[in-house]
């Protein structure tokens, strides 16, 4: 494991009024300092960046799995350093478990800061609580089956983790897509993803 330095906390941080819009947010973001240290994280990055993760937080540090990524905190400012957001793609040799990273620099009164946003491969939310179960009536079998579908399981196998017939699943699909207005299983998976990402 490679690892940055010790995050300071928020009430450190010089430029904390600045990231209440960020902490609010729930989306993973964590801020980087001149010297390649965490300095703020996102009340969304503490929850969502954990191991397995290519890239997660613990104990208060920005870490890599070092079997996809080699030199840590240092190689992530060089890639995404820049005027412009750039973004970056870690990932696993099974391509079923990647982080896209996004960052920017700001300047803050005393140094420079890196402040990067994570996209996991995974939806963050589950369906039942991203608004997309309330807004389209969906029943909790039906947000129990998107959830699976997010996590881009085939139907045999969302049947044989819910314990239902592939026939319930395909059934409960059927109604989704008549509820949401989708016309194909990718447009499905789009509105999933913009509901459960937000």
């Amino acid at each position: 494991m490679i690892s940055g330095e010790n995050a300071t906390r928020p009430e450190r941080f010089a430029d904390v009024a600045a990231m209440d819009v960020l902490q609010t947010y729930d989306a993973p973001v964590v801020v980087i300092g001149e010297g390649n240290e965490v300095r703020w994280t996102s009340s969304g990055a503490e929850r969502w960046l954990r191991a397995p993760a290519p890239v997660f937080l613990h104990a208060g540090r920005l870490c890599f799995d070092d079997q996809h990524w080699r030199g840590g905190v240092a190689r992530l400012r060089t890639c995404l350093e820049g005027p412009e957001r750039r973004q970056i793609l870690l990932g696993d040799p099974s391509g079923s478990n990647w982080v896209i990273i996004a960052g920017w620099l700001r300047q803050l009164p005393d140094e420079q800061v890196l402040i990067t946003t994570y996209r996991m491969a995974h939806p963050l939310r589950q369906a039942a609580h991203s608004g997309l179960a309330e807004q389209f009536r969906l029943t909790p079998a039906q947000c129990a089956v998107l959830d699976l579908f997010a996590h881009m399981l085939p139907p045999r196998d969302i049947a044989k983790s819910l314990g239902l017939t592939v026939h319930t699943v395909r059934s409960h699909f059927k109604t989704i897509h008549a509820k949401t207005g989708v016309r194909s299983s990718m447009q499905l998976l789009q509105l999933v993803r913009a509901f459960c990402d937000a």
